[in-house]
């Protein structure tokens, strides 16, 4: 599949599933699971903003925590590479999480990883003609966290 057909995918986005994983020890978090409606709020030939709203539950405990995103993705059809962004400080300020390049027909990584402040972020996205799967590695002083998300 190529990074159109990709692109392409990512309009066609309306639901969310999600795990995250905490792999500190001791963990500072439970394993999580979740739920969202992703609605798009906008979409340009470069880029398209999703709006993330659900719930997540410890998978123990089962205490619900409701969660709102906002991303921005952004295709580079010259370099063949696709970039998420976060929006949470507003559209005029994007945290740039990480650029992915294809490395396979169906799987891409991130060029290296970002740094935020302490923090430092990479990630691999698969998919296929039925979901896009975006495996996130957070780590920093105070972090060291798996997500998996699941678009479909």
């Amino acid at each position: 599949m190529t990074i159109e057909k990709v692109w392409q995918q990512l309009k066609q986005i309306t639901t969310l599933e999600l795990t995250t994983i905490c792999r500190k020890i001791p963990p500072s978090f439970e394993k999580r699971v979740g739920k969202a409606k992703v609605i798009i709020q906008s979409q340009g030939d470069e880029e398209i903003t999703f709006f993330e709203k659900g719930t997540w539950e410890g998978v123990q405990s089962r205490n619900r925590t409701a969660f709102t995103n906002v991303y921005c993705w952004q295709i580079d059809r010259e370099k063949g590479v696709l970039s998420l962004s976060s929006l949470r400080l507003g559209v005029e300020r994007p945290l740039l999480l990480f650029t992915l390049t294809p490395l396979e027909a169906h799987f891409y990584k991130s060029l290296g990883p970002h740094e935020c402040n302490e923090d430092t972020y990479a990630a691999t996205l698969q998919h296929d003609d039925h979901f896009i799967a975006l495996d996130w590695h957070v780590t920093g002083p105070k972090k060291n966290e798996a997500i998996r998300l699941v678009y479909s």
